[in-house]
Formats: structure tokens, sequence, C-alpha cells
């Protein structure tokens, strides 16, 4: 067991360029109905709901349902991130199983197909977390709220079918939006400050992240067809995601999802992140009083390669981990170390330029 003072001065000292967050959640927490506020404290009203769904209210249906779900569990998202930003060269199905070894939520794992928006969440993570906590807790409000959002771009003359998003008007409180082609997703970027007709500002969410325009921009499409749906080996991809609009809810497995159940007592936590002509570096650092863990971590980018580390330590039980990742073009290589109660773990892994990998 390793004491919080010793822990907190081995985190300062820490090199902040190489930190990421480690945190774990408790894994299958069950879901609960969600017919009332669930949380602690006052629920959030429709305006500070509007501003908080505001930069994922356009996203196609699916996708929305894997942000919500996935935002219950901000440092899984950081840890998914770093994994993606690690293995540049997995793809497709390849990637797919790799993801599917983890130890994430499936909308943490469903994300991984779409690294723009993971990264986003990465990158937000105040945002993120406060996006989680009032899906947790009040579901059916966030769900209306980006109905009302959807409806208020659809009447200002933003939100309309294209190449990329088809868009259905059910009934006057519901809007649907899938993808044209239903074998590629397309993930949209616009300003919300612009694109409903009214601004607005979402907390913890940095401008750096939005688009000038108030118009709908797409990036390359994400092939989702059933090689890569759940008809291959992941039964968590997209094909598994819907929203329930009239329900209230996300819809995982054709089942009700509420994320995170455990994720009530907030998450207190910042991010940053810096860019230069020779790469990036990304810092994040929070605690969850619903585990008790305190964490902090970051990685950075240059073009010969990326590394990442990341620490965590839990008072009440004693447990403390660490991990180093660092992924160049000759291959990866890392190592991790895991203690509870006087007992300690290590593991290290490499992996060569051809995919072969080791590990102990």
């Amino acid at each position: 067991m390793r004491p919080a003072l010793t822990w907190v001065r081995k985190m300062l000292a820490f090199p902040l360029s190489i930190v990421m967050v480690f945190a774990t959640l408790p894994e299958g927490a069950l879901p609960q109905a969600q017919g009332s506020y669930a949380g602690q404290g006052a629920p959030l009203s429709p305006e500070e709901l509007n501003s908080l769904v505001a930069p994922i209210a356009l996203y196609p249906d699916a996708l929305v349902a894997q942000v919500l779900g996935a935002a219950s569990f901000p440092d899984q998202v950081t840890n998914a991130d770093l994994f993606i930003q690690q293995n540049p060269t997995l793809q497709g199905q390849q990637l797919m199983l790799a993801v599917d070894a983890q130890p994430w939520d499936p909308s943490v794992k469903a994300l991984t197909q779409f690294p723009s928006a993971l990264d986003n969440m990465a990158k937000n993570l105040s945002w993120t977390s406060a996006l989680g906590e009032a899906y947790a807790t009040q579901s059916a409000d966030v769900m209306a709220a980006v109905q009302r959002l959807r409806a208020q771009a659809y009447a200002a003359g933003n939100l309309k079918s294209g190449s990329q998003i088809t868009v259905v008007q059910q009934s006057p409180q519901t809007i649907v939006i899938q993808p044209t082609n239903p074998q590629v997703v397309y993930v949209p970027t616009y300003n919300p400050a612009v694109v409903y007709g009214t601004p607005y500002t979402t907390p913890g969410y940095s401008t750096g992240a939005v688009v000038a325009t108030g118009l709908l921009a797409f990036g390359a499409g994400i092939a989702v067809g059933a090689a890569m749906s759940g008809g291959g080996c992941c039964g968590w991809s997209y094909s598994s995601w819907n929203c329930n609009w009239h329900g209230g809810a996300v819809v995982y497995g054709g089942g009700a999802y509420y994320g995170n159940s455990a994720w009530h007592g907030g998450y207190y936590g910042s991010s940053a992140s810096a860019y230069g002509p020779n790469g990036s570096a990304h810092y994040s650092q929070g605690y969850n009083p619903s585990t008790g863990t305190y964490a902090r971590g970051g990685s950075v980018s240059t073009p010969y390669g990326t590394s990442g580390a990341a620490q965590a330590y839990n008072p009440n039980t004693g447990a403390y981990a660490q991990t180093h990742q660092t992924q160049t073009a000759n291959g990866s290589y890392g190592n991790t170390e895991v203690s509870k109660n006087g007992q300690t773990a290590y593991g290290q892994h490499s992996t060569n330029a051809n995919g072969t990998t080791t590990g102990s």
C-alpha cells in the first residue's frame, strides 16, 4: 500500500509531457430506470441541457447514442483515445478485434470506429463528464434537449438531407438523422453558436474544437457495413446502437441503455492540449468521487511516434497503477505496474513493425 502523500509527490514530479489519464470505474454497472432525476443536487434546466448537448445533437442517431453512453465513462474515453493514437496501423476488422479485448464499456469501444468524435471527447473532458452525468441522471431530459436543438437547426435551414445524412421529421417533436448510405457514416462538424439560429456556449467545451461556419461540414466517411458491424466480430459496433426518442433513452442491443449508473457522484477534472509544427501534447487530471480514484496523465505525438503514460491511486483501497506506452514506425513497447494489498504485478510488451507481439 502506498501513502497518498507519496503518490501525490510522484505525480507532481512526473513529466507532464508523457502523462495520461488512467482511472478505472466499476465495469458492467447495472442500468436502472431513469423516469425521474437520479443524481445529486439540482437537475440541469432545459437551457443548461441545450448548451450541453449542442456539440453532438446533429450527429446521426446511433452516434448520439454511443456518445451519450461513453460520456459516462470519461476515464475510459481518454484511455481509448490514447490507444487509437498509439496504434495508427490498426484499421478495420483488425482494430475492432484489438478494441474488443480491452476492458472498456461497449459505448467506448464503439466510438473507436469514429476517432474524431472520440478525440474530441478526450480533449474536452470537463464537458464529456458533465454530458455523461446528465445522461446517467436525467436521460429523458437529455434526449428531449437533442430534439429541441434539431428542431431549431431544421427551422433555421441548417439541417437538411444530403449525400452524407438523411433527415426525417417523423413528428413535430421528433427528427431522425440517419446515414444516407447505411454502409457509410459521416461525422458532422459545426459551430453550435451559429447552426441552431440561437447561439449556444457549451461550458467546458473548447472553442478550438468547433468550425467557423454555421453549415454542417463532413470529413471522410467511416465504413460500418456488414463486415464492420454487428455481423462481424463485435456486438458493440455501430448497428447495435440507436435512440428511442419516445422512450427517452439510448438503445443498445435492442434494450434501453443508461450508461454508467455509478457515475452519479460526478467527475472533477481538467485537460489541456498544445499543438505545434512538430506534433502535439495532451494532458489531463481528475478525481472520480464515485470510486475515490485520483488520476492524471498525458501523451505526446511527434513525427517519430507517440508516447504516453498514466498513473492512478485510490487511497480508500490502496490500489495503485501506472503504465507507459510508446509507438514508433518500428513498433511499440510499454510496461505496466499494478499493486494492491502489498502485492505488486508487473507486465511489459513489445510489438515489432510486422505486428508480432511479445509480453510478460
